[in-house]
């Protein structure tokens, strides 16, 4: 978010319950240079896999993200979809 990739947006979103809240969301930021509008999950885990910033490699990031995400009893398929093909590229 500190470098423009992500645009912090309050949005209505509707809960699993069925309630409906305001929250804060990181909507991509697709006038980024950084970009990358294809979001296959081959695609993303190759550029996540070579990525990395100061804080340590993307794949990283996308690991704690999953385990953040169950820490909640949440669950993103798309993330997980993401850990399971850089683990894949990992073993490669």
């Amino acid at each position: 978010m500190v470098a423009g990739a992500y645009v912090p947006t309050w949005a209505d979103v509707r809960l699993e319950d069925g309630r409906g809240i305001n929250a804060l969301v990181f909507v991509a930021n697709p006038t980024h240079p950084l970009h990358e509008p294809d979001s296959d999950i081959a695609r993303i885990a190759s550029i996540i896999s070579q990525a990395s910033g100061e804080i340590g490699p993307n794949s990283d990031y996308v690991r704690k993200l999953q385990s953040s995400l169950l820490d909640y009893d949440m669950q993103d398929p798309y993330v997980d979809a993401l850990v399971e093909e850089l683990d894949r590229l990992d073993a490669a």
